[in-house]
């Protein structure tokens, strides 16, 4: 009778375990396995929990950065464009290497086409921004100087949309011109010596020696720099000015980049060039680059440009080409 009843207390507590078993494994496969017909979140801002402490709300705030980046390089890209030469012919068949914005690196992904016979292209793609530059075999790439009222052989044009109303907007009518330079007859001119110095702000001229190398004549220019940061108005401009006098010789503003043959007549024995505070920007400039012809008193032809830096501390840096054959106007480097 003892036995039977031990026997049953075991099978009792045999159950107990084999019930408490189940259920433990039971509550953990629910753990592992959600319910099958539970809701998913909604979207990416629901399943994220509440902030603590700054932490987490920090976290939803970098999400949405990168969400709002991902739009922006995704941003179509449709372009037209067309290739001429300085004198407005097309130049057919240029070469257009572009590259789009279109990855967080900021490297940009970059890709190629070609212009057709009447130097017209297009693109089209996806990006926050697009860099295009064109070339050609036998063409000369141009930069010009900013302000950018002309295109050269290069230019960047934004498309994402950041709030500054400065987005590209394509027009198949009129496309974005880009230029390439059509050498002339290219002859072997001598690089002048470029000079680089800071002169002193109150005018005292300083006499900068520009004769190329193995030239037996000497070359020189004066320089007269003025500024006057005490005349600076709220806007950050302020007076400055400069003077070139070329010694024996005659001085001409060259208002064309492509103008490489020195006109006969027009020479001053000095040229000036004035920045006034009341001047308005971009139209003030604190720095400015300009091109010059100058005409020797030998008959001598040469072609300078002139960078000054119109603050203190700022320099003035010459130079340029000379044809060493009198009486020759062309000033077209072969190098």
């Amino acid at each position: 009778m003892k036995r039977h009843r031990a026997t049953s207390w075991a099978a009792c507590i045999c159950t107990v375990l084999v019930v408490a078993y189940c259920c433990h494994r039971r509550s953990a496969e629910s753990r592992r396995h959600p319910i099958a017909d539970q809701e998913p979140p909604k979207s990416l801002a629901e399943s994220i929990p509440e902030p603590v402490g700054g932490v987490l709300a920090r976290s939803v705030s970098d999400v949405k950065a990168r969400l709002e980046w991902r739009a922006f390089l995704s941003t179509p890209i449709t372009f037209y464009g067309k290739v001429i030469d300085q004198f407005g012919d097309p130049v057919p068949m240029a070469v257009v290497d572009y590259s789009t914005n279109d990855n967080m690196s900021g490297r940009g992904t970059k890709h190629s086409t070609t212009a057709d016979s009447a130097g017209f292209f297009s693109i089209h793609g996806a990006g926050a921004a697009l860099d295009v530059h064109v070339s050609q075999t036998g063409y000369q790439l141009v930069n010009f100087s900013p302000p950018w009222d002309k295109l050269g052989s290069h230019r960047g044009f934004q498309y994402a949309d950041v709030g500054a109303n400065n987005q590209h907007r394509p027009d198949k009518a009129n496309p974005v011109v880009f230029v390439l330079r059509k050498p002339g007859e290219l002859l072997p001119l001598k690089p002048l010596k470029e000079v680089r110095f800071r002169p002193k702000a109150d005018g005292l001229p300083v006499r900068a020696n520009i004769t190329p190398r193995n030239e037996t004549t000497q070359r020189e220019i004066i320089v007269r720099v003025w500024i006057d940061e005490k005349s600076m108005t709220a806007t950050g401009t302020f007076d400055w000015r400069f003077q070139l006098e070329p010694v024996l010789a005659g001085i001409l503003p060259q208002d064309d980049e492509f103008a490489f043959a020195a006109p006969e007549a027009g020479y001053a024995a000095s040229e000036s060039v004035t920045m006034p505070a009341t001047l308005p920007r971009p139209s003030w400039r604190e720095s400015t680059e300009r091109w010059y012809f100058v005409r020797f008193d030998d008959g001598v032809y040469a072609r300078i440009k002139v960078r000054v830096a119109g603050f203190a501390g700022g320099g003035v840096t010459i130079s340029g080409f000379l044809n060493p054959k009198s009486g020759s106007r062309n000033l077209e480097s072969a190098q």
